[in-house]
């Protein structure tokens, strides 16, 4: 049987790792396909491969089924499987488009029977919206700038566009693609203020635009996301093989016109337009609120990252024995220095976990961390956010009392997330007479908890599976926990001298944690009425808690307009003691998740009983192209800190030392 756990990003891991070591002697498949970018694997192996990301082995090759088994598996991620065939060219497009993931973010709109893409009413109405707004416009304008990269030799940028030029060449193989001196022409050109539009139909959306795309350096100023952009590249793999190098020709001139402000240095970021976001034709230049909403469209993609993120790396000798109060001292003197040695607005990133409130709600929390942190920020002339890991309900599931009644839903949804039991939706819910048993159960299938002796508790599955459970009185209450020490909620905080302005609740699961923890619905869930999202001058920053960056690409989930992501990591312990690996994680937990959502990311991490590692990143971006995480090093990470300082016990940090490295985002 395939384990659910294994998700299309660990397929896709799967298939890198094929690409860079190939097929071992008898893996090969004769029968069927895994048809990726052009290129066959053999489906069985893939998904044994793709078990070692998901649960750290592979995948036994008698446990599970080849054909349909895995075939139906692999469907299902959005992957297209081909019946071998000695005549059919591997390169070929394939018979059907692949299935955007079911989480994934769509800019697109259905195209109506009597509209599509190619509109050219929608390309004019683009062109008068722009002239409503800023006067001027110059449609099909020529700026001549040059194509080959030893023309920037002497810019700055030489290197970068070397590199991209290279990743392009390597793809397919095509070595010339550039066969004129100047780029093209540009879609529009709006002199004042000055900058391109760029109309992107769908033959923009290839694979070589993607690899161009994850390959860009990081710039603080843009005119769309890139994040967003690769993944339409991704789920549309548009091909256009006449002329044969005609898709890699295309990613390089888009990337051309992406760099003018840098090759110009007079113009302002390109900003882009996706033909399916919306029927561009719909707008009408004479009516004010259409102007309005355009208008927004386009200021909105010229981003200006501003503001600086401040990483705190704790080294903690006390493990798990330090108490809330100490914590907050702890922060107190962290925030105090921070705020010293820097000027403007920022955000201080803190590990999650940071405070740990045992068998209660992490909620319970919530009023003294906003009158602590309210003490804390009141005579901070910027405005800085603080994020903060807030643990608690250590192995909670359910009130007795309240099921039948308020935690039904929440008990019922427990088991569709973590056990993979769908028959419970709309089961009966009921007790026993003597209040000892709750039976739930559907069309044959049961699942009973039963209360027994002392503290202890049973769930029984009618598949055969049992768990241990915990019975404890609680606040007047008999609560059922898990057996274990698991932290049911694992909560980011987003706090401000005004309070709480944004939560996130751990929406990945590590494995060992699979069926232990109550989970958000999804990654874009709202936690007690607010979101894990919240800007800072114009700057949008994404809450993850730990894995939850694992998640945003294993997920294949689409970058919501977001310009940084903040993970708030637990921990390290020291090798072979609870989780220790370090290096994993920055590989495939903050580079993944920059490659996949193309902006950076930042962590914070407590070091338990072990030294800070120096060369650790807490800020990373991905500017590797489309080549595994696997083969990820810190050397290939571009982001530089601006200042960095320690704080000792002697100045308050009583579990040992606090690293603090700074970033300023307008130069990383």
């Amino acid at each position: 049987m395939i384990p659910s756990t294994i998700e299309r990003g660990h397929i896709i891991e799967a298939v890198q790792k094929i690409d860079s070591e190939g097929v071992p002697a008898g893996r090969n498949s004769k029968k069927f396909f895994l048809e990726c970018e052009g290129k066959r694997y053999p489906p069985k192996y893939v998904v044994s491969l793709a078990n070692k990301f998901a649960n750290g082995a592979e995948l036994d090759s008698s446990s599970f089924n080849g054909g349909q088994e895995t075939n139906s598996f692999l469907k299902r991620l959005g992957f297209d499987i081909m019946e071998a065939s000695p005549s059919r060219d591997p390169a070929a497009k394939p018979q059907s488009e692949p299935v955007p993931p079911p989480n994934g973010h769509s800019d697109e709109v259905v195209q109506t029977e009597h509209h599509n893409e190619r509109c050219p009413d929608c390309k004019d109405t683009v062109k008068r919206m722009l002239e409503k707004i800023y006067g001027d416009v110059k449609p099909n304008y020529k700026l001549n700038t040059g194509t080959n990269p030893e023309n920037f030799r002497d810019t700055p940028h030489y290197e970068d566009l070397k590199r991209i030029f290279t990743n392009l060449q390597n793809y397919r193989g095509n070595k010339n693609f550039v066969y004129t001196d100047t780029l093209p022409n540009c879609d529009y050109f709006v002199p004042n203020p000055g900058f391109v539009v760029e109309f992107d139909e769908s033959q923009h959306f290839t694979i070589p635009r993607k690899i161009a795309l994850l390959s860009y350096p990081y710039k603080s100023k843009s005119g769309f996301s890139l994040g967003r952009w690769a993944f339409t590249c991704d789920k549309t793999r548009a091909k256009d093989n006449d002329p044969y190098y005609r898709d890699e020709q295309r990613a390089w001139y888009d990337t051309l016109r992406d760099f003018l402000p840098e090759l110009t240095g007079n113009l302002k970021p390109t900003v882009r337009l996706y033909s399916k976001e919306m029927q561009w034709c719909s707008l009408n230049p004479d009516n004010s609120d259409d102007v309005a909403k355009f208008k927004n469209i386009i200021e909105s993609r010229r981003k200006d990252l501003n503001g600086w993120v401040a990483t705190v790396v704790l080294q903690s000798d006390i493990d798990k024995d330090y108490s809330n109060d100490d914590r907050m001292g702890e922060l107190r003197t962290i925030v105090d220095h921070i705020a010293k040695e820097t000027s403007g607005d920022g955000v201080i990133l803190f590990p999650g976990g940071w405070f740990y409130n045992y068998e209660k709600e992490p909620r319970k929390m919530y009023k003294w961390v906003e009158e602590q942190m309210r003490d804390i920020l009141e005579g901070v002339e910027a405005h800085i956010i603080v994020c903060i890991g807030t643990d608690g309900s250590v192995g909670y599931m359910f009130s007795w009392d309240n099921v039948p009644g308020n935690d039904s839903e929440g008990l019922l949804r427990h088991f569709t997330d973590d056990y993979d039991i769908d028959w419970v939706n709309d089961a009966e819910i009921h007790k026993s007479d003597d209040g000892k048993t709750i039976h739930i159960s559907k069309d044959g299938n049961s699942v009973e908890i039963t209360i027994d002796v002392g503290e202890k508790a049973t769930l029984r599955i009618s598949d055969g599976r049992t768990q241990d459970l915990q019975a404890k009185e609680e606040d007047g209450k008999l609560n059922i926990h898990i057996a274990g020490n698991y932290a049911v909620d694992q909560i980011g905080l987003a706090v401000d001298r005004d309070g709480i302005i944004a939560i996130g609740r751990k929406f990945h699961p590590a494995p060992q944690e699979r069926g232990h923890i109550k989970l958000a619905d999804d990654y874009l869930s709202e936690e007690d009425s607010k979101s894990r999202i919240f800007e800072l001058n114009g700057v949008k920053y994404y809450m993850c808690v730990c894995y939850d960056t694992y998640g945003l690409r294993h997920k294949y989930l689409s970058n919501p307009d977001v310009d940084v992501v903040l993970n708030l990591v637990h921990s390290v312990y020291p090798v072979g003691e609870g989780s220790s690996g370090a290096s994993y994680f920055a590989k495939h937990g903050l580079a993944g998740a920059s490659k996949q959502w193309g902006c950076p990311v930042f962590g914070a991490v407590v070091f338990f009983r072990c030294s800070i590692l120096e060369n650790w990143p807490t800020g990373v971006y991905w500017n590797q192209g489309d080549v595994s995480t696997v083969n990820w090093r810190y050397t290939n990470n571009p982001v530089k800190y601006g200042d960095k300082f320690e704080i000792g016990t002697e100045d308050g940090i009583k579990e040992g030392l606090a690293l603090i490295r700074i970033y300023d985002l307008a130069v990383i």
